[in-house]
């Protein structure tokens, strides 16, 4: 059609076109051989433009369909320009010159230029000539144009056609920008009901009066209003490009170019509610910091505490820049409609030269929209320079602070009443009893009560940082604990000959405080307490409650237990207490639970069909501690809102499980694990991460730990040396044959006295390790009358050895037989976990080490 459009214009135009000719070669010069027509009939008279439209064109951004610099970085169409100060596309066609001011194009193709210095110009045509001063425009109106048209080759019309083809291609990226913003929408509205569902319940579980409502904060209505707009106008728009196809076909450019038009002014209209999405997506932030401190004001007045005056004045800033963006939407949708009237005359113009007139008028239209969104941006930026969430995160630290500090006055008050209640009753047992045992006891006993007053009053001088505290504190338990053990061995019948029943009752039992009360102290409420209680041992309660008082939210990690109550769930709760005991970082922690619990919540979303068992069970048995826990979620979101085919069960499972290799190395380079071979979720990490923590074991030269290898009598030496502090200042041997000798280790064991006459590199027996680690610890068992275990002689070499890691619970016999196998060779998952035991007894520190 263009061909035979420049194929009838009248011969009687060629003198008036000559002297257009000379007046357009000149303005060819001062353009630098670059002059645009914006018409129906729009060509390329410069023929060095060819090459540089072509390369520009492959530059192109998808989609321009939001501006760069915009709330959240979520809107659809970004292109950067490295100097420009305002980049807010609303057209995909553009080339930008160096020297150009203004060079916003709203058409379907751009380049931009690093000196451009503003990126906002809605032209409806496409690339402008920088230089010149007037735009030529095929119309009844326009002579000149239709005379110097026959001047246009072949290879001109050519390059129009494959231009206009350019142009469409970018109007159709456009749509996955707009896709992009419909699920952006969808996800928001999405996330913002699943938060508030999940905060209810939490609420409503906790028996909470936390004075905080999603719906005060969250305007419905309005997020489903806009993605409702946008689903209408997506599907116009999509039908709008079957329109443009035609065009494209039938080379039409005069309708392709007033189709154009439309689509540019659809884009401004789209933008209306893009902005809106993007304000309510930042604002999402906003939302979650409130309910936060709603939340930590709820728990300061239970505690009696004052507010933290910084939060008072974080509260007023959000709530003024909450209803700013609140009111911001619209303000747009308003400014818009009051200038409709203008958009709505521009596409009924016919006349170019009117058209162009208005254009910057449209222009301007659109640039004041965004000009609202930049406000409120500046306004964003300059609350967040003052860090709100650090704000946060100090209050609740020195909330966490008071917290642990009422925790531990009330553990030292309780210990306090009970060593004075029981040292009055030992006393009584050290001064009358006849039994020359009980006697005994109960002075061992009282020195152990000296201890514990001796701990509580380092730790009331407060000279102590918070670790120290709680390591006191453990010490203190431990040595109750052992007192506990001593009152159980006393005599019961001499007693009742001094002691009244209220006293006996009262050593035996004890008003001793357990797990439940220790968790309910801390904020806990009752059933998780009682949960927690089950759960864990006394011994372990001080180092989860210190966790829970310094690292970790405990309303978050109440939820994580709670969504993981049901059948199996003893195992899980252990794997996560012991991983938060190792895990170092606090950002890596909370993540670690956040993903946990967020993965959880999809499990029941997902069929039970067999080719998905074995992805669910990764989900519900491994913890994803990294980014790839955000990755895991959005993929299983991509297989529910697919089709759910064999196929689409497939990418998900093998989705899952590279994710699950990528998470295994982000956790060895975030200290989650040590060792690749050695996960939370087996019966050995915490011994051996223990180890690792204590410098006693590095692993393999791999990187592994290898838990089913078996140890070498070499391997045990060293580690019970290096265990108990014995490695120091060894005398190394260059000229010895086997590693152990060089290092010096043998030479150190035959100092101590030991006999070590072991093959170096053959496995050790269970017993040897045993008689190796008392050996080194300076423990010499007693003479036993009887062993513990059906298969261990009384005449075995290492029988007491064995007798009295048993009587110290380092082993234990196999649980069908209760047999022991001393015989029988060690791995190093096991050894890992008697060494530890070892440790705990001995309570000996360690250097670095590797086997």
């Amino acid at each position: 059609m263009l061909k035979e459009q420049i194929q009838k214009i009248h011969l009687s135009h060629v003198l008036i076109s000559f002297g257009l000719v000379m007046i357009l070669a000149l303005f060819l010069y001062i353009g630098n051989n670059r002059f645009f027509h914006y018409a129906s009939g729009r060509a390329d008279l410069s023929s060095s433009l060819v090459a540089e439209e072509d390369n520009q064109a492959e530059q192109m951004p998808e989609n321009s369909l939001a501006p760069q610099e915009d709330l959240n970085d979520q809107a659809p169409n970004e292109s950067e320009n490295d100097n420009s100060q305002d980049a807010n596309e609303s057209m995909p066609n553009e080339s930008e010159n160096d020297n150009s001011q203004d060079a916003n194009e709203s058409m379907p193709n751009e380049s931009e230029n690093d000196n451009s210095q503003d990126a906002n110009e809605p032209m409806p045509n496409g690339p402008e000539n920088d230089n010149s001063q007037e735009n030529f425009h095929d119309n009844e109106d326009n002579q000149d144009y239709q005379d110097q048209s026959q001047n246009f080759s072949e290879e001109d019309i050519q390059r129009q056609i494959k231009q206009m083809e350019r142009d469409y291609k970018n109007w159709t990226k456009n749509l996955k920008g707009r896709e992009n913003d419909l699920e952006r929408a969808d996800k928001l509205i999405s996330r913002f009901q699943k938060d508030k569902d999940q905060f209810e319940k939490q609420i409503k579980r906790d028996n909470r009066a936390v004075d905080f409502n999603y719906d005060d904060y969250v305007n419905w209505s309005k997020l489903e209003e806009i993605k409702t707009n946008m689903e209408t106008d997506f599907n116009a728009y999509k039908t709008a490009l079957d329109e443009g196809q035609g065009y494209v076909d039938d080379q039409d450019t005069e309708n392709f170019y007033k189709w154009g038009d439309k689509m540019w002014i659809s884009n401004i209209k789209w933008n209306v509610n893009s902005i809106c999405l993007n304000i309510f997506d930042r604002g999402s932030n906003l939302v979650e910091l409130m309910k936060n401190i709603a939340d930590y004001k709820y728990e300061i007045e239970k505690m009696g505490g004052k507010m933290d005056e910084n939060i008072t004045n974080l509260e007023s800033a959000v709530t003024i820049i909450m209803a700013d963006s609140n009111n911001l939407c619209g303000e747009i949708e308003k400014y818009i409609e009051d200038n409709n009237e203008n958009l709505d005359l521009y596409l009924s113009l016919t006349d170019w030269d009117e058209k162009d007139d208005l254009r910057m008028d449209i222009q301007d239209i659109e640039n004041g929209m965004w000009d609202y969104q930049d406000n409120l941006n500046d306004k964003f930026d300059a609350f967040e320079e003052n860090d709100p969430w650090w704000i946060m995160d100090q209050a609740r630290q020195s909330m966490d602070t008071m917290r642990q500090s009422e925790f531990i006055q009330g553990e030292l008050a309780n210990a306090k009443s009970d060593i004075s209640a029981v040292k009055e009753v030992l006393t009584k047992i050290e001064d009358k009893d006849e039994n020359t045992d009980n006697q005994n006891i109960a002075t061992e006993a009282l020195a152990n009560l000296d201890q514990i007053s001796g701990l509580i009053d380092e730790i009331e001088k407060g000279i102590k940082n918070d670790e120290d505290v709680f390591n006191l504190l453990q010490n203190l338990q431990d040595i109750a604990n052992k007192t506990d053990e001593l009152i159980r061995d006393l005599d019961k019948n001499s007693l009742e000959k001094y002691l009244t029943e209220e006293e006996i009752k009262f050593l035996y039992e004890g008003p001793k405080e357990d797990n439940r009360q220790k968790f309910k102290n801390i904020g806990m409420n009752d059933d998780m307490a009682q949960v927690m209680s089950d759960q864990i041992s006394e011994e372990d309660a001080l180092k989860l409650i210190q966790i829970l008082l310094q690292k970790v939210d405990l309303t978050k990690f109440q939820d994580l237990i709670n969504s993981m109550q049901g059948e199996g769930s003893d195992k899980e709760i252990s794997v996560i207490i012991n991983a938060m005991e190792h895990i170092k970082d606090d950002k890596v922690l909370e993540t670690y639970i956040d993903n946990k619990k967020e993965i959880l919540s999809y499990i029941d979303k997902l069929s039970d069909d067999k080719d998905l068992r074995a992805a669910k069970t990764v989900l519900e048995d491994y913890n994803f501690a990294g980014p790839t826990g955000e990755e895991v979620i959005q993929a299983i979101e991509d297989y529910l809102n697919s089709s759910q085919s064999d196929e689409d069960q497939a990418k998900l499972t093998d989705t899952i499980f590279n994710l699950r290799e990528e998470d295994i190395k982000y956790k060895r380079e975030n200290g989650v694990i040590s060792f690749g071979d050695v996960l939370e979720d087996t019966w050995y990490y915490s011994n051996v991460e223990d180890l690792k923590e204590k410098g006693i074991v590095s692993g393999k030269a791999d990187g592994n730990y290898d838990p089913a290898g078996t140890l070498t009598n070499a391997e045990i030496l060293k580690i019970a040396l290096e265990a108990t502090g014995n490695a120091e200042n060894l005398v190394q041997n260059p000229n010895a044959s086997h590693w152990v000798e060089k290092a010096g280790y043998v030479a150190k064991a035959q100092e101590l006295g030991i006999n070590f006459n072991q093959n170096y590199d053959d496995s050790t027996s269970r017993g040897y390790v045993l008689y190796l680690l008392e050996q080194v610890g300076k423990i010499k068992p007693e003479d036993y009358s009887s062993i513990g275990f059906p298969d261990v002689s009384i005449n075995h070499q290492y029988a007491d050895y064995i007798e009295y890691a048993r009587l110290q619970s380092w082993i234990s016999g196999d649980d069908d037989t209760g047999n022991f196998r001393p015989d029988d060779s060690l791995n190093r998952a096991e050894a890992a976990k008697i060494v530890g035991k070892f440790l705990s007894s001995i309570n000996n520190s360690a250097v670095n080490t590797e086997f």
